[in-house]
């Protein structure tokens, strides 16, 4: 597990850092301690350097009695001989260039390679057992008239400063154990909290399953988990987004199939029943032209079908092409009647300024204006009126389309923009609708980055509007038109303009 890696390794990196940093302060505090016992022997040589100093040779001054052990202390005694030679040597020694004592002749020098060193001119320091004692000796010429006349030593017990030493490396020893333990078991929790947000982002995300996407991992403060929970967020929300987007297409082909379906059924079976009735009957003219009629018939709804199941596939896939340009208005409004002339005699008032223009595509505009224009004269009485209007609000145009005629329910107005969806008996195949015509209409308006709402009151009026992008440019009239104010009349064949 990492946690037991990183624990372990912690462990050793302590260590490590532990016996360096010991090393170093036992080293450090040595190296100052020794300075400071140097420092003081040299002190204690600096009087006798200037005793000899500018005197007689004939008159050398003499060197301090040395001091003699007790008589009293044996042998048996060690700890009072330990303090008695720890007395002796704490005295200088001045010796001759020959090594005798000046004060003792049968005394020895402490350290004879230090009195060499010093009848050289060397002055040298060295670390010697004095009767058993460990001393710090320093020896040192004794210049007169600069020439080397004698050589002092001076001596001090290491006995206090091998003890604090030795002191200070038994607590490191003791200590450092102590410390990587705690410390180890102090890392091993704080690894144990860091890791806790792995932890909490594993569990979630076993929870997340590939048929649900919706869970995300927590996120908590800045740290570096939190910036991998955001990205693991992230990427969910696109794997999301795709998985959405796939089954959007697979509904969208269930759909289209489901549709294509439904609608093909009635005008295959007419032309099927036709068919059978022609080869299985005796087949005059009249008749053959009587089935051929109706199979024609039956053919232009097929193809009519088709044509918008496929403009709804194609916006379902997002794939619906827009050549996009400036289109007037109230020309696609006119050319949408057209369409609708010849299977109505409705009474249609065109209320559009001449010079509003919107950006977008003009053949789909126009489709979608005669879906509407058509479903308004397949619902209005004879003797009522229909009424296409357009005003500009903002960036926007709105075109409305309003006839006067039996109206929607108010349960069924949510879903008069899905497919194959009828309100009634009255909107059947029978009486030309299919039930795609609102739905083509706002994947259209949709596609044009626009918008679609229905308003309707039951045998008072049913009103569509169409919320589109609008660009104000003018576009040149090459038509002939009268005009009443700012809106364009035209008249024509059971069309009139604003009265």
């Amino acid at each position: 597990m990492i946690r037991t890696r990183l624990t372990f390794w912690n462990a050793v990196v302590l260590t490590l850092v532990l016996t360096a940093f010991g090393s170093g302060l036992y080293g450090t505090e040595r190296i100052i301690r020794y300075a400071a016992i140097d420092a003081d022997l040299r002190a204690r040589i600096d009087p006798m350097r200037q005793m000899w100093r500018d005197v007689s040779t004939h008159h050398l001054p003499q060197a301090p009695p040395k001091f003699q052990l007790p008589v009293d202390v044996t042998e048996d005694d060690k700890f009072a001989k330990h303090i008695a030679i720890e007395r002796k040597i704490s005295h200088p020694m001045l010796l001759s260039l020959s090594g005798k004592d000046l004060v003792d002749p049968s005394s020895h020098p402490w350290d004879l390679e230090g009195l060499q060193r010093a009848v050289k001119g060397r002055e040298s320091l060295d670390t010697i057992l004095i009767d058993g004692v460990r001393a710090r000796v320093l020896s040192a010429p004794i210049l007169h008239r600069l020439a080397i006349v004698a050589v002092a030593q001076v001596a001090t017990p290491l006995d206090a400063v091998d003890e604090d030493l030795a002191f200070l490396g038994r607590g490191l020893l003791l200590m450092m154990p102590v410390a990587i333990v705690v410390t180890s078991f102090t890392g091993a929790w704080l690894t144990h909290r860091a890791m806790q947000p792995v932890r909490d982002i594993a569990r979630a995300a076993e929870k997340i399953e590939s048929t649900n996407l919706a869970g995300r991992l927590p996120i908590e403060g800045s740290d570096e988990f939190a910036e991998l929970s955001r990205t693991f967020n992230g990427m969910l929300d696109r794997l999301d987004g795709s998985f959405r987007k796939l089954a959007s297409a697979f509904e969208a082909q269930r759909r289209f199939t489901a549709d294509a379906s439904h609608e093909l059924k009635t005008p295959l079976t007419v032309i099927k029943a036709r068919v059978g009735v022609a080869l299985h009957g005796d087949l005059t003219l009249e008749k053959a032209k009587s089935h051929f009629a109706a199979i024609d018939v039956a053919s232009d709804r097929m193809t009519a079908i088709v044509r918008d199941l496929l403009l709804l596939a194609r916006s379902d896939d997002g794939k619906l092409t827009l050549r996009l340009g400036r289109v007037s208005v109230v020309d696609c409004a006119l050319a949408a009647i057209e369409s609708v002339r010849e299977t109505s005699e409705r009474v249609i008032d065109i209320q559009i300024p001449s010079r509003l223009t919107i950006w977008g595509d003009e053949e789909l505009l126009r489709r979608a204006l005669v879906n509407l224009v058509g479903n308004a004269c397949r619902h209005t009485a004879p003797d009522e009126k229909i009424l296409v209007s357009g005003r500009k609000e903002g960036h926007q145009v709105l075109i409305r389309v309003q006839d006067f005629g039996e109206g929607i329910p108010p349960d069924h107005l949510p879903f008069v923009f899905d497919r194959l969806y009828r309100v009634d008996s009255s909107r059947n195949r029978d009486s030309g609708g299919s039930g795609l015509g609102l739905a083509i209409v706002k994947s259209i308006v949709e596609a044009h980055q626009g918008a679609v709402a229905i308003e309707s009151q039951v045998d008072r009026y049913t009103a569509v509007t169409l919320t589109l992008p609008r660009v104000a440019a003018d576009l040149g009239d090459s038509r002939k038109r009268s005009r009443t104010g700012d809106h364009v009349a035209e008249s024509t064949n059971g069309f009139a303009g604003p009265r």
